[in-house]
C-alpha cells in the first residue's frame, strides 16, 4: 500500500507510535580492566569494573523522506524529543568502575 494514499490523522497515529529507543553500551570486562589514574593506565584488582552508558534516543529519519511527512510528523516527533532532552545520560558501574568515573 502507498502510505500517502492514507488519511493525514491515521498518518499521524502512527508517527505517535515512533517509541523512544534506550540503548546501552557495556565495556567489555576486559577493557574495564584498565583504568585511568594520574595520566596513566592502570590494570584494576577489582573485578567489578564494568561501566555501561544508558541514554535514549528517538528515530528521526522519517523525517527525510518527503515534504508532506516532514511537515506531519515534525510536531509529534520535535514534542517527543523536548522529552528526551530532559532524561539525563545515565551510567551503571560496578565499584571499580565508579571509582574511575569519579576520578579516584
Amino acid at each position: 500500500f502507498r502510505f500517502l494514499d492514507l488519511p493525514p490523522e491515521l498518518r499521524c497515529m502512527i508517527y505517535e507510535h515512533i517509541e523512544i529507543a534506550t540503548c546501552r553500551h557495556t565495556i567489555r570486562e576486559e577493557d574495564a580492566r584498565f583504568l585511568h589514574s594520574d595520566g596513566r593506565w592502570v590494570a584494576s584488582d577489582v573485578a567489578d569494573t564494568t561501566i555501561t552508558l544508558v541514554r535514549k534516543s528517538l528515530e528521526t529519519s522519517i523525517l527525510a523522506t518527503c515534504r508532506i511527512i516532514n511537515r506531519e510528523a515534525t510536531t509529534i516527533l520535535d514534542r517527543k524529543l523536548r522529552r528526551l532532552e530532559m532524561q539525563p545520560v545515565r551510567f551503571y558501574a560496578g565499584y571499580s568502575g565508579a571509582t574511575a568515573l569519579a576520578g579516584y
